[in-house]
C-alpha cells in the first residue's frame, strides 16, 4: 500500500515527496492530550518524554514545533529553513534546489 504522504492526496496537501530519499516513509503525527506549558496537546518523541512535538498552527497548516525539556529547555520552531545553506545565506523562504 502506498504511503498516504506520497499519494495524490498528499501532493494536494503540499507534500513534495520527490525531494525525499526513497527509503523515507514518514508517519502522521498523533497528538495526545498531554499538556506542555500553554500547549494542550503534544506527542512525545522519546520514552522519557523530554522531547516532544507540539502543534503550533498559524505559520502554515499543520505547523509543528519541537520542545526539549531540561534546564534550560529549548523550543525549536519548524519551517525556519529548508537547508543549512539557505539559513547561512539568509534565504529562509522558498524551496531549496541545491544538493
Amino acid at each position: 500500500m502506498q504511503n498516504r504522504l506520497r499519494s495524490f492526496a498528499g501532493k494536494l496537501q503540499g507534500y513534495i515527496a520527490n525531494r525525499w530519499p526513497r527509503w523515507l516513509e514518514p508517519e502522521f503525527i498523533a497528538f495526545e492530550n498531554i499538556p506542555i506549558g500553554p500547549f494542550a496537546q503534544s506527542m512525545p518523541l522519546t520514552r522519557r518524554g523530554d522531547i516532544s512535538i507540539l502543534p503550533t498552527p498559524g505559520h502554515t497548516p499543520g505547523h509543528v514545533s519541537v520542545v526539549v525539556l531540561g534546564s534550560p529547555s529549548y523550543f525549536i520552531a519548524g519551517d525556519t529553513s529548508y537547508a543549512q545553506e539557505c539559513l547561512l545565506a539568509e534565504k529562509v523562504d522558498g524551496v531549496f534546489t541545491g544538493s
